[in-house]
């Protein structure tokens, strides 16, 4: 893993998406109320207000961490007005800002996550809804997690870790005792929008990632992912009657060599080299990651979405013409 910058470094000219800093507004412009609330409660109470001096205050950086949070919050909200209706912002901040910004997201979408499942309690609320609310949460999630500045960016611990909902009854209170930092979502409501069409595939992986998702495991969706893609080389040695230890990235060079392919996925010489491509990436970038790394923040629906590439491939391999007339009278014999 590459080592981390210290907390002053600069990075110039960052490009964000627009609805990425609108995310980041409202994630500390949520982090500054519970500032704010903390320090009115702290204010509001005589006996721990004298408890408190200011050398403790300035310890625990109570009012620093709201001033600080108030300038970044007044500072994001400029440069969204500044580039009303642009598709794209340009930030400049330090890597200290980056951790600061990226701690306070994930302390967000925990609150979030718990406002999601209190509205899935309602026996009205559409599956539809909670799909779309998912959807929004893991895209955040997986930008924080692994895109750009933000992906070799560490959190840092928060002045505030609590629980925000007010308790206003009893039934209240027991219902949200959770930190919002360690909030969890139910399975999210995705398993339904895929078709995949490889019984295989279907049969191995969905049930592996149901699986996950009922034990309340999602950092073990890379088994999935590993899994899938190790379906798809034993589908290609299966249908070369590869016995060698050729590795998967020989394995298609093999299948869709372009003199000579044992599977001819198109007539046209640019679709046959496009496709080998295609397997290509898949191997080398998808399946050497998870087969040789743990990788836990991989969200469920990227993680079906990746199941999906992989069901498209096999299309692709069940829909060629086996060109190695060996191979065609060994299937006609089984048949």
């Amino acid at each position: 893993m590459p080592q981390e910058n210290h907390d002053h470094y600069q990075y110039n000219w960052i490009s964000f998406y627009r609805e990425t800093v609108e995310f980041l507004f409202e994630a500390i412009k949520f982090y500054e109320g519970l500032l704010v609330k903390e320090d009115q409660a702290l204010n509001e109470n005589p006996h721990l207000k004298g408890f408190l001096n200011e050398d403790l205050k300035r310890e625990f950086g109570i009012s620093t961490n709201l001033n600080k949070a108030t300038r970044i919050k007044d500072w994001l909200e400029t440069k969204l007005n500044q580039n009303a209706g642009k598709w794209d912002i340009d930030l400049d901040m330090s890597h200290g800002t980056v951790r600061l910004l990226k701690s306070v997201g994930f302390l967000y979408l925990g609150f979030l996550k718990q406002q999601r499942n209190e509205i899935s309690k309602d026996p009205n609320c559409s599956n539809n809804l909670l799909a779309a609310l998912d959807r929004g949460i893991s895209s955040q999630e997986d930008k924080l997690n692994n895109y750009g500045i933000f992906k070799n960016a560490s959190r840092i611990p928060l002045t505030i870790d609590q629980t925000v909902v007010e308790k206003d009854t009893p039934e209240t209170a027991s219902n949200n005792d959770a930190s919002i930092s360690k909030s969890e979502r139910p399975r999210p409501q995705v398993i339904n929008s895929i078709e995949l069409l490889d019984s295989e595939l279907r049969k191995r992986c969905l049930d592996l990632f149901s699986q996950f998702e009922k034990a309340g495991e999602p950092d073990r969706h890379d088994t999935v992912i590993a899994e899938a893609t190790r379906i798809l080389e034993d589908r290609l040695r299966k249908l070369t009657h590869t016995n060698d230890n050729a590795n998967a990235l020989k394995l298609v060079t093999r299948a869709f060599d372009e003199k000579n392919p044992m599977i001819k996925a198109s007539a046209i010489q640019g679709e046959q080299e496009g496709a080998q491509q295609l397997f290509r990436g898949v191997f080398g970038y998808i399946r050497n990651q998870y087969q040789h790394k743990l990788i836990k923040n991989t969200s469920p629906e990227r993680t079906l979405q990746v199941l999906g590439m992989i069901d498209f491939l096999i299309g692709i391999i069940d829909s060629s013409t086996i060109e190695n007339s060996q191979i065609i009278k060994n299937a006609q014999a089984k048949d």
